[in-house]
């Protein structure tokens, strides 16, 4: 195949018009030989012609007769398995089958009906057919075209007609994806323009191929809601600093598509430096272009997972040993699928271990309670292997192994509920501040005279299976009420009180008719015209019901008509978003579609057409296309 490889790269425009007319010579030399007859003639192997026969003298051209050739008395079968070897049988049912080669059309002896001798043939011939079979993307300058000449010659004119309508272009798809991201990004472009306010969560990752992707969501008001759209994926040509990304983002918002700055009402971003630099930042340049009234929201998400580092060193080290046990056995494929067929023996829940990442955020506890769970086999394996990390499963460890299970398992529980889509500030605020009294609560038990252990399940299972003295409680005890001090103080300087304060001041926007009274409103701080609108909203009894079955962004985008200075300051609260989840979830679809196999691939149609809220005009898009 390498020789035919090599070979079919000398070949051109000439060889490829040859090969169309040696398909045909042999579709007509196949037709005759169908209808019983034999065309004139022998086909010279040069050519792939055929020319005319002897004058059936035997004599050549000094005029003497050739010696007489030795014949078997039995003829040799032909066996569709030649085929593969490019022959086919062109004889008659009453002779002797004939093997020809479809690539030179050259007839061989019946004695030659042999592999080695057919396989001979082929490997010695300069094959122009394999041009079909090693260039698949000439569909459209070379199969295209010696299809229709073998239909025209089998069927008809008007068949082969029909298949010049087929699309064999190479880049048909992607251009299909292209015309359909194209329709999404207009429909988006035009929405926005519409609604006036939005905001953007955006954040920025490195791909297969080592380029820099900026991830863009919008969040509008379209159809009384909230509506969040992927924006843009956008590739950052040199580097990361906070200049070039904004540099490219405001190429594509303001430039490309037109948008005024000035509606950006919101950004929401990680916390690295490019992003947040108090000079050059990302969120400095575009609050340089929107103007003073935009907010800037840290990642929720992002800050409870910086909030949960601080570790003390005796529980670091027994997390890190953990990694090093997964790290045994999942990095051998050996050692992972003897892992598997002991759990499986033992009748274990579970026969995989979990990998840990930084990345992934609830990773750390699912793996702290895969070990946990399968500690036992865990210890099995690594004793049968020999290795010195068996004599770390001792009971101390376990049992320290055990809270470490249960404390990340409930940070786990906090980081579920501050992910989705459509969220607010008042409800991840919310959920921080729970768990913030929640860990004040579980210290104060703690440091009692009689500490109780019962947020911890793990833990007191831990105690009532195995013998654990009162020293080792009391021991795990203290590593725990340090690690919770710790956890106090990070959440304390990452979410901090001063600013859920100032959102209290805005309570009314979570419940309008809590202020019936009009001494309650006093201590909100309203404008005028505001305490005005909401004396009569709280006294609207129909409203109220409302306000009960729908979701919050919907109510206040409901009543702007009647109560517009309200809705507004409501909308300019809510509309921000609050984590850069959704950047997430597309840069998890980003590693999908951009591979390793495709790492040259402009992903951004792809992933507008995978991302994309938007349903494509599909009239639009075929009007476009037959104009």
């Amino acid at each position: 195949m390498d020789e035919y490889v090599d070979t079919v790269h000398r070949l051109g425009k000439k060889e490829a018009n040859r090969t169309r007319q040696v398909i045909v010579q042999f579709v007509k030399s196949q037709t005759t030989a169908r209808d019983g007859c034999q065309p004139e003639g022998e086909v010279n192997p040069a050519t792939g012609l055929i020319q005319p026969a002897s004058d059936g003298t035997g004599v050549g051209e000094s005029g003497d007769e050739p010696p007489a050739k030795k014949r078997k008395s039995v003829a040799r079968p032909y066996k569709d398995y030649f085929l593969k070897y490019g022959f086919v049988n062109c004889s008659n049912p009453s002779q002797d089958p004939r093997p020809m080669c479809v690539i030179c059309c050259e007839k061989l002896a019946n004695e030659s009906l042999k592999p080695t001798k057919l396989k001979r043939h082929l490997e010695t011939l300069r094959p122009p057919i394999w041009f079909l079979i090693v260039w698949p993307h000439d569909k459209k300058k070379l199969l295209l075209p010696a299809t229709i000449d073998m239909v025209s010659t089998v069927i008809d004119e008007k068949s082969a007609e029909k298949l010049k309508r087929i699309p064999l272009s190479n880049n048909t798809v992607s251009r299909r994806i292209h015309d359909i991201s194209e329709n999404l990004e207009e429909q988006l472009v035009s929405r926005l323009k519409a609604a006036g306010d939005f905001s953007i969560q955006l954040d920025e990752s490195t791909d297969v191929s080592d380029c820099a992707s900026l991830l863009v969501y919008v969040r509008y008001v379209w159809e009384n809601d909230f509506a969040e759209d992927f924006l843009c994926c956008l590739t950052i040509p040199t580097g990361t600093t906070g200049e070039e990304i904004f540099s490219v983002l405001n190429d594509y918002m303001a430039t490309k598509c037109g948008l005024d700055w000035a509606n950006c009402k919101g950004i929401t971003s990680d916390g690295a430096a490019n992003m947040t630099g108090r000079n050059s930042g990302v969120v400095k340049r575009i609050k340089e272009a929107a103007g003073k009234d935009i907010v800037w929201n840290h990642c929720f998400i992002h800050r409870q997972a910086l909030a949960c580092k601080g570790i003390p060193p005796d529980l670091d080290k027994v997390l890190k040993e953990v990694i090093r046990v997964v790290n045994f056995i999942k990095g051998s494929a050996l050692n992972h699928r003897l892992f598997d067929q002991l759990c499986a023996d033992m009748g274990a829940e579970h026969t995989h271990l979990l990998f840990h990442t930084e990345v992934r955020w609830l990773s750390k506890g699912r793996v702290l309670t895969r070990v946990y769970e399968l500690r036992n086999e865990i210890h099995a394996f690594l004793h049968e292997k020999k290795s010195p990390l068996a004599d770390l499963f001792t009971d101390d460890w376990l049992f320290t192994l055990s809270y470490l299970a249960d404390i990340f398992s409930s940070l786990n529980e906090l980081n579920l509920k501050l992910q989705g889509q459509c969220d607010d500030v008042f409800r991840n605020w919310k959920h921080v501040m729970a768990f913030q009294k929640s860990l004040k609560l579980w210290l104060a038990r703690l440091r009692r005279p009689n500490p109780s252990h019962y947020m911890f399940p793990t833990v007191l299972q831990h105690i009532e299976e195995n013998d654990v003295s009162d020293t080792d409680v009391k021991h795990l005890t203290g590593l725990i009420r340090t690690h919770f001090v710790a956890l106090i103080d990070n959440f304390d300087r990452y979410f901090p009180t001063e600013r859920y304060d100032i959102l209290s001041d805005k309570r009314w926007i979570q419940n309008p008719f809590e202020f019936e009274s009009p001494e309650s409103l006093l201590e909100l701080g309203l404008t005028p015209a505001e305490e005005k609108e909401l004396l009569q909203l709280s006294s609207d009894r129909t409203l109220k019901r409302r306000h009960e079955c729908m979701a919050l962004s919907s109510f206040w985008i409901s009543i702007s008509s009647e109560y517009p200075v309200l809705s507004k300051a409501s909308i300019l609260l809510l509309i921000p978003f609050t984590t850069t989840y959704k950047c997430e979830v597309g840069f998890s679809v980003f590693t999908k579609i951009k591979t390793r196999h495709r790492n040259r691939l402009n992903a951004a149609p792809d992933m507008r057409v995978a991302l994309s809220s938007c349903t494509p005009d599909w009239n639009a898009i075929l009007k476009a296309h037959l104009l």
